[in-house]
């Protein structure tokens, strides 16, 4: 599975945070990326 998103810039001291919820269950997930993390992610071909 794999998941898009726009293309953001942070500033320090900024989180990009996800939120996965399973439907109809109990299970859930957060994603939590530093602004280095997303700063400096590279495209996947």
């Amino acid at each position: 599975m794999v998941f898009t998103f726009d293309k953001i810039a942070l500033t320090r001291g900024q989180v990009f945070r996800v939120y996965f919820y399973e439907k109809g269950g109990a299970r859930n997930f957060m994603l939590t990326l530093s602004a280095g993390d997303v700063n400096g992610a590279r495209r996947v071909n």
